[in-house]
């Protein structure tokens, strides 16, 4: 295969399985020739080390091969560069960079912390002279979305977690980067339309939050878009995730029974805070009447953090459960986090109930945080993968 000649080094990136990538490495070659360099790659079976095409050099057929033969799971980016004055070219890992990852799970942790631990203050710097008179809806709102956004710094350490170990291209760490950028759009779209419509957020809180959740959605789209075929297209996201609920009813055991009905449970849940802030809060907390701009805001975002990460999660945990592969240290910090975060989703409610600041849906929504508290705990600390399925009682 023969390419134009060319005066200048270029290079091109194209998609290569994560597997084949140091095979790569091993057997690409470039060889100076009458009318310009050539790239060869020795195959064994299906196992064949497809090089990339140089669409720059004119060598097509590579690229086309990979995009025609291998499929989305556990690729990675490779980069081939050649040069004709050199000839030579080389193939080499484009890793993805762990540390967006981890300095969003630390701001998350840290905000998380923040706001639980002052809610009152976190309402008067976000909502300014709007969050007064203080009182227990804002406590409770801003306690629990501090609780969702250690959710939040939880996924993105899986996800970091990942990225240092070039996993980014699983099925499993795919869905964590679409989650994550359908969580960032929902806290840009809806404070966004509430400032639209009825201007309550402060413009400092409007600069912070913004930009933490564009940085949010920069990290996981690019990371989605980067070993998808499809790449970010927010459609082709929504049909993937229409094929996984699809799957909710294929079950091994108790263990992935459980999380399916958590997955449908959160997803379920999640919409309704979204779509019926009103009834829904005044169900739990037993106050719609008094429900202001502020509180349905606070409301919604609740329920877009349940939809598009807790849900999300308990599907994933759903996989590892048929797949028999708890034990491995992430799935299990994830399990860890999840169930304290659910353990003081309960505890931060518990005092309402039976109260007057109680409505009569707040002990049947907090049964399934108290279960998935308690089966998360059994199984992060003694998963069986050697079992069909565990019985953590």
């Amino acid at each position: 295969m023969q390419a134009p000649s060319v005066n200048r080094s270029l290079t091109t990136t194209e998609v290569l399985p994560h597997h084949l990538c140091s095979s790569a490495q091993r057997v690409l070659s470039c060889s100076q020739q009458s009318s310009g360099c050539h790239v060869s790659a020795r195959a064994a079976g299906r196992q064949a080390v497809v090089v990339a095409g140089l669409k720059h050099l004119g060598f097509q057929a590579g690229s086309q091969y990979a995009r025609r033969n291998l499929g989305p799971r556990h690729r990675q980016l490779c980069t081939v560069q050649a040069s004709k004055q050199k000839g030579s070219a080389t193939a080499e890992v484009a890793e993805d960079s762990p540390l967006p990852f981890a300095a969003l799970s630390v701001i998350y942790a840290a905000l998380g912390v923040a706001i639980y631990v002052a809610p009152h203050s976190a309402a008067d710097f976000i909502f300014g002279p709007a969050a007064g008179p203080h009182d227990y809806l804002h406590e409770v709102s801003f306690k629990l979305l501090g609780l969702f956004f250690e959710v939040v710094a939880l996924y993105n350490f899986f996800q970091q977690s990942a990225a240092a170990e070039g996993k980014l291209a699983d099925t499993i760490h795919r869905r964590g980067n679409a989650s994550l950028s359908f969580f960032a759009a929902t806290c840009l779209g809806l404070p966004l339309v509430s400032y639209l419509t009825n201007p309550i957020i402060t413009p400092t809180a409007g600069a912070v939050f913004g930009a933490l959740s564009a940085a949010q959605w920069l990290t996981a789209g690019r990371g989605y878009a980067k070993h998808s075929p499809e790449g970010a297209n927010p459609f082709a996201i929504l049909g993937s995730y229409g094929k996984d609920l699809t799957q909710l009813g294929k079950v091994d055991g108790l263990n992935s029974s459980l999380y399916s009905m958590f997955t449908a449970t959160f997803i379920g849940i999640g919409f309704a805070f979204l779509f019926f802030p009103g009834p829904t809060k005044g169900g739990m907390l037993g106050a719609q009447p008094s429900l202001g701009p502020e509180d349905q805001l606070l409301w919604q975002l609740l329920g877009g953090t349940i939809a598009t990460v807790i849900g999300p999660i308990c599907y994933t945990m759903q996989e590892a459960a048929i797949q028999n592969n708890f034990s491995q240290r992430p799935k299990r910090l994830l399990m860890a986090g999840l169930s304290l975060v659910s353990g003081a989703y309960v505890f931060t409610l518990l005092p309402l109930l039976f109260t007057d600041k109680s409505g009569p849906l707040l002990f049947w929504a907090g049964f399934p945080w108290g279960t998935l508290a308690v089966a998360s705990a059994l199984i992060a600390v003694k998963p069986k993968e050697n079992e069909g399925w565990y019985t953590p009682w």
